[in-house]
């Protein structure tokens, strides 16, 4: 199996890259920004599933890589610490730059900023009451919200003219497309080595990335391409071809959500086009199903299971029936019962070390963002949590149907919220929030459509 991501020489020139990017970028913030995102899109972060990591995960240690802090070398990860840099940087350097105008209404930005002031009170707290401070920054607490702060911050003040969010476009389709190629390339090598199916469920598969997040950003590339046809990259046979490999790679990556994500995003697409395209998407939509069925069929069994159907093995028996007291829901059911009965308005604790007992044994997190943030900060947070997702998704869709200035932005800000609408499997049935590729993402996908909707608007002032 072939992969970069675990390589101490790659790691080590990913954060020399970053190190050095301030004299070859030539200080503008721009350019920073633009080497923060090509290390997040290169850089899967995904080691769950990958046998030797899980061996070191065992005896309580940690592998050095860009998004993990290795065992005893840092506080924190390298880029979580370059983030805090370039939005230092920023803050400071560019504040008398040119904003974008500030607009009424439901604010990406002001949802972050309540929940990480909620999480740093609580965490205040429970420092002063000896919760250490390496478990206080832990990747499975709130943390994560932070980060998103300062990466929402970073891209306002990145991209604040149209000239920006074109070049920030290409960069993030080139990309795209060159990890497509690599990942349908290695699949006659073993595909990726973090395959949690093949490694640990024994079952019969060779996938692209195990990592949900690059199904996402193939997801947006591709609807960039599509969209925007005639203004990047106009040679027809070459896109067509890059469509086809981002496509392969959402569904080779064998991750249900990412089928039922790519499914969403086609039932969006077929809602909002004219008839002609309704009608041409409703066949591809077919295509895709039973493309992915037969995907499923064929790939997804178990030695164990004497060749039974495994696709929902961590929801279903042996007989094939759906279980609530064990599995996922088992977990789920857990969390919130042991949350109920103890902190159900704060929560456990926006920190890492909170383990809920169920059924399968003692858990770090469970499988839904939502149920996720409920144990560790309460309705309180839930409530704030619910408000930020929601919102979003209500805002976009008045916010698009408004007299846009410039049709071009209106395209990219609907390739961003699919881009969301692709996540949104995983915020239900997962936990992208104690990811930081995932949670970087899904504030990027949540913040260019509010970037150029402002970008557009300013065009009228």
């Amino acid at each position: 199996m072939i992969t970069y991501e675990t390589s101490n020489f790659v790691t080590l020139g990913a954060l020399g890259f970053l190190g050095l990017s301030p004299l070859l970028m030539r200080f503008r913030a721009e350019n920073f920004f633009l080497a923060y995102l090509a290390v997040l899109l290169l850089f899967t972060g995904t080691l769950y599933g990958q046998l030797d990591v899980s061996t070191l995960k065992m005896n309580d240690k940690d592998i050095f890589t860009v998004y993990t802090r290795g065992e005893g070398v840092l506080t924190i990860s390298a880029i979580k610490i370059y983030l805090l840099l370039l939005t230092l940087y920023i803050g400071v350097v560019c504040r008398k730059c040119k904003k974008n105008v500030e607009l009424s209404g439901y604010k990406v930005g002001l949802l972050l900023a309540m929940l990480s002031v909620y999480y740093l009170l609580y965490a205040l707290i429970g420092y002063v009451f000896g919760v250490t401070f390496q478990n206080i920054v832990a990747s499975s607490g709130g943390v994560c919200f932070v980060f998103m702060l300062m990466f929402h911050f970073v891209l306002k003040r990145s991209l604040i003219r149209q000239s920006n969010i074109d070049r920030f476009c290409e960069v993030f389709i080139v990309i795209t497309v060159a990890m497509a190629v690599y990942g349908l390339a290695r699949l006659p090598f073993g595909g990726d080595p973090a395959n949690y199916y093949a490694n640990f469920e024994k079952k019969a598969v060779v996938l692209t990335f195990f990592d949900i997040g690059q199904g996402a950003i193939s997801c947006v590339a591709l609807v960039l391409l599509v969209l925007k046809r005639k203004e990047l990259f106009p040679l027809g046979l070459w896109r067509g071809i890059w469509i086809l490999l981002l496509i392969a790679n959402i569904i080779l990556s064998y991750r249900r959500e990412a089928w039922v994500g790519i499914l969403l995003v086609l039932g969006f697409a077929i809602y909002w086009g004219p008839m002609i395209r309704k009608v041409f998407l409703l066949v591809l939509g077919a295509l895709l199903i039973v493309t992915i069925l037969f995907v499923s069929e064929s790939r997804f069994t178990s030695v164990a299971h004497s060749g039974k159907d495994q696709t929902f093995s961590d929801i279903t028996n042996k007989s094939g029936n759906v279980v609530v007291k064990s599995g996922r829901f088992g977990e789920l059911y857990a969390a919130v019962m042991v949350t109920l009965f103890n902190s159900p308005v704060f929560g456990l604790g926006p920190w890492g070390n909170q383990e809920i007992t169920a059924r399968d044994g003692v858990l770090g997190f469970v499988h839904s963002s939502f149920v996720h943030i409920f144990s560790k900060m309460g309705f309180v947070g839930l409530t704030l949590y619910f408000w930020f997702i929601v919102g979003f998704f209500s805002w976009w869709l008045r916010t698009r149907k408004k007299r846009w200035n410039n049709n071009s932005l209106l395209r990219i800000g609907d390739a961003f919220f699919l881009g969301f609408i692709f996540f949104v499997p995983d915020l239900l049935f997962g936990t992208p929030t104690i990811i930081y590729r995932h949670y970087q993402l899904l504030t990027l996908f949540m913040t260019i459509p509010f970037t150029v909707w402002q970008i557009d608007q300013a065009e009228t002032q």
